[in-house]
């Protein structure tokens, strides 16, 4: 047997999913929390050996996007108007990274 903890081979591209909306009020947003988050999900994802990281966000969350693009991170796609809201449509945006080359 091998490391029980290393990703088998079929799940080293993980898709990470943000929910801001689940914190009420944001409290943490302008305090560095989400750049710790990334920071740490990257340095875990190198451990396992993990290439690439995929982040799917809502097309409007404008601090999320900044956030990702100053760590580096691409928009690799965008599927305008496929989230559904009461006060209107949202794109979700695929940002991602290569971790290994």
């Amino acid at each position: 047997m091998g490391d029980p903890h290393r990703l088998p081979r079929w799940a080293r591209g993980i898709v990470i999913q943000r929910r801001d909306h689940l914190l009420p009020g944001r409290p943490g947003r302008g305090k560095g929390l989400g750049k710790k988050l990334v920071s740490h999900l990257e340095e875990v994802a190198l451990e396992q050996r993990i290439q690439h990281i995929i982040v799917i966000l809502l097309d409007d969350n404008l601090p999320s996007q900044r956030l990702l693009h100053r760590m580096r991170y691409e928009v690799w796609a965008n599927f305008e108007g496929i989230a559904h809201f009461p006060d209107g449509d949202r794109g979700h945006m695929y940002m991602g990274k290569h971790l290994i080359k």
